[in-house]
């Protein structure tokens, strides 16, 4: 009898155990099928719950999107003032050295759009004024950038003879056109992605304290899932307003208020996601921590004085 005894309490905790795994199994499937969109509050916090691959194939996805809208941007606001440019140049111009060799009139703008402006200044003369958001300008000896942030100045290379004949600079640009929207596409591509992923890690903390502070479940590996999903949006938001620079006439200050709302736009995806977390289960939120442990390490249950019993 006591050996049937037994064998019916370890089916009935074989049973128990099973029905607890079979269920935890299944929330997880049920997690990872809802983790598929990030842009809402409830669709980032299905990624706590998600596997790390389901999150990163988000995160391929939202990141070839920001990739290809840097590459059209590159390719319709810059590469064709570069195109230009090399078929104005004059022949027997080259860098000789670290020197400029130019045989014409200087300064010249070569070519240029609003976004872009590649000028000639074989003189340092300083008499070219800045249309373009951004120009380049090659001076006697220097290579000068100039933006709405300043101005950055580096020597010429040295040691080099650089041909900018045009019977050499055309073919050459023309061969290297295809492979730069490549590298634009893949290095965007992977900066976004390490960018995330390094972000992620600062943002964890803030993640968890949000979690504890409206009592929701959260783990350190969720809570990294969570951060880094919850920074697709802001990145998204980011691409559309490069979009919009290059396409819809935004200027470089409203380029630089999107940039600012991308920032706070990850911050306000976690903090309104924790409210879509697991919450705490009752006896998580409600063990007295202070109390003796009772049997199997728990805390032992709070006993109330019974209001209608007689007194002592």
């Amino acid at each position: 009898m006591r050996g049937r005894g037994r064998g019916r309490g370890l089916g009935f905790r074989f049973r128990r155990e099973w029905c607890l795994d079979e269920e935890q199994m299944s929330a997880s499937v049920e997690s990872s099928r809802t983790a598929w969109q990030p842009l809402t509050p409830a669709g980032v916090a299905a990624f706590a719950g998600a596997p790390a691959g389901r999150l990163l194939l988000a995160q391929l996805v939202a990141a070839a999107l920001c990739a290809a809208a840097a590459t059209w941007f590159v390719s319709a606001a810059w590469m064709p003032v570069a195109r230009e440019a090399v078929a104005r140049l004059p022949r027997g111009a080259g860098i000789r050295h670290g020197v400029l060799s130019w045989t014409t009139n200087t300064p010249v703008r070569l070519a240029e759009n609003r976004f872009l402006a590649l000028v000639v200044d074989a003189r340092n003369s300083g008499m070219v004024g800045r249309v373009a958001d951004i120009e380049i300008a090659l001076q006697a000896t220097n290579a000068r950038l100039t933006s709405i942030l300043g101005s950055v100045q580096r020597p010429l290379p040295g040691g080099w003879i650089i041909s900018l004949d045009p019977t050499d600079a055309i073919p050459w640009w023309g061969a290297r056109e295809a492979p730069l929207r490549a590298l634009v596409f893949l290095g965007a591509m992977a900066g976004v992605l390490l960018l995330w992923w390094v972000v992620a890690a600062f943002y964890c903390p803030a993640a968890l304290a949000l979690a504890l502070l409206v009592e929701r479940r959260l783990s350190l590996a969720a809570g990294w899932r969570l951060s880094g999903a919850a920074l697709m949006p802001g990145a998204l938001l980011l691409a559309l307003g490069l979009v919009g620079y290059g396409a819809l006439g935004f200027d470089l200050i409203r380029l630089g208020l999107v940039f600012v709302l991308h920032l706070a736009t990850g911050w306000v995806y976690l903090v309104s996601s924790s409210w879509f977390l697991p919450k705490l289960a009752p006896a998580d939120s409600a063990a007295n921590p202070f109390a003796a442990p009772g049997p199997a390490g728990k805390p032992a249950p709070i006993k109330r004085a019974n209001p209608f019993a007689p007194p002592d």
